[in-house]
């Protein structure tokens, strides 16, 4: 605005241009708009996929719950058969015991036979 404005017409010319200038910085912008439009688009699509994804990740993950907790309780269960045979085992005696407790009885069963 340096220029002396001298008449209504020069003002109308010059509204004018600003008005041109204005439009095509809107026009600018309108493009720049669809522009990000278009990429929030594409985002929402990439988010839909990965929502999508999330979802089976989840699913899948309950699935892997559900088997570690079976595994777990059969992990508890053969715990507890073990020291079930272990105590049954501990009952038991070995062979050369067994010997020496048959030849006790024999020779019991020949003491009292004797009698």
């Amino acid at each position: 605005m340096k220029n002396k404005i001298s008449t209504i017409e020069d003002l109308a010319v010059l509204v004018q241009r600003e008005f041109l200038v204005i439009g095509d910085k809107i026009d600018r912008m309108d493009k720049r708009v669809g522009r990000l439009e278009e990429k929030i688009g594409g985002l929402e699509k990439r988010i839909a996929i990965l929502e999508e994804r999330v979802d089976g990740m989840s699913g899948r993950l309950d699935a892997i719950e559900r088997q570690i907790d079976r595994l777990e309780q059969g992990q508890i269960d053969i715990k507890n058969e073990l020291k079930d045979i272990k105590f049954r085992l501990k009952r038991k005696i070995d062979e050369d015991e067994f010997e020496k407790l048959e030849k006790r009885v024999i020779r019991l069963e020949k003491l009292s036979f004797a009698k």
